[in-house]
């Protein structure tokens, strides 16, 4: 019998030679003679049992076979919310955009699981067709998540919301902000709100009323000739028509489904279906979406660009845009 073991020892092929005196093998004799080999692992016993049943004579066979180690995996955590949210409007075929569906944030209730850990596995062993051991890399554990709002279990391994608020992951950080929910409409009976995070408003923010919040601002409905000034982004989901009054400053970005007589500051950029006699400043981009997007009467300025389909009208209502550094 002739035996072949490659250099990496991971497998063995076996030559057996017609015998001449036509006396058969047994399996317990080919067996011997691998392991007088120092074959001793792997080993394919059905192979063997095939090549004695069969007469498998003057062939190349491999009977033995060697595992890899497998490495083991990286711990990791499993986050409970969304944490890619859809921050970015639904597209119509007319080139409009509904920010209905759009959201800045994900909200999380008091006690509420928010991540799991899961740690790191130590892999599995290997072994060569000659008995030697292959040891695999275990894998390496994650350090505890950093940030606010949180406890963890005592196990380590999970990650509960103090309070009702905000969640946010980002850069091995988990923050959960406060969050002020107005259920109704912000009129005078709820009063003006000055929050240290993040505001949502479900209804509408009626006239003469104010919003000053250190995080994200959110208007499920319109805006009237209010104050909204955030340091974060502001949404509204509908619009905002402002008398002239109505005034929007934010620390990010500024979205709405269009916005009338208003004036704007954002740091970021202003994007909305179509504007009308608004005085806007953006430290960035002005987007007017869609083929029915019109930017017509006021005063409009942005550091990097200015786009829409259609910008003044034939009316000759005085427009001006103007783009570059302030």
């Amino acid at each position: 019998m002739i035996t072949i073991i490659p250099e990496d020892q991971m497998s063995a092929m076996i030559h057996i030679i017609n015998p001449d005196n036509m006396n058969e093998y047994t399996v317990d004799e080919i067996m011997d003679m691998l392991r007088a080999k120092g074959i001793v692992q792997g080993i394919n016993t059905t192979m063997v049992e095939r090549i004695v049943q069969e007469k498998w004579y003057n062939k190349d066979l491999v009977v033995a076979q060697g595992r890899k180690a497998v490495d083991g995996k990286d711990g990791y955590f499993e986050f409970l919310f969304r944490t890619k949210l859809p921050s970015k409007p639904l597209v119509r075929e007319d080139g409009s955009v509904d920010y209905r569906e759009m959201d800045i944030f994900e909200k999380v209730e008091e006690g509420q699981r928010l991540a799991n850990y899961h740690g790191a596995t130590g892999g599995t062993m290997g072994y060569t067709v000659t008995g030697k051991l292959l040891l695999p890399k275990r894998g390496k554990e994650k350090p505890a998540l950093r940030g606010k709002g949180f406890r963890i279990s005592e196990d380590k391994k999970s990650y509960f919301s103090v309070y009702s608020g905000e969640v946010e992951t980002k850069n091995g950080m988990l923050n959960v902000n406060h969050l002020y929910t107005c259920l109704d409409d912000l009129s005078p009976k709820v009063g003006n709100v000055h929050f240290d995070g993040d505001v949502h408003i479900v209804g509408s923010v009626l006239e003469g009323m104010a919003i000053e919040a250190t995080g994200n601002v959110v208007v499920d409905g319109n805006v009237e000739a209010a104050c909204i000034m955030a340091g974060g982004n502001i949404l509204v989901k509908k619009g905002a028509y402002g008398k002239g009054k109505g005034f929007i400053s934010a620390g990010g970005n500024v979205f709405g489904k269009f916005f009338e007589s208003m004036i704007i500051q954002a740091d970021c950029s202003v994007t909305c279906n179509y504007m009308m006699n608004c005085s806007v400043k953006s430290g960035e981009r002005i987007v007017v979406s869609g083929r029915k997007g019109v930017l017509v009467g006021g005063d409009y300025k942005a550091i990097r660009s200015i786009s829409a389909y259609n910008i003044g009208n034939a009316s000759e209502v005085s427009t001006k845009v103007s783009v570059g550094i302030d």
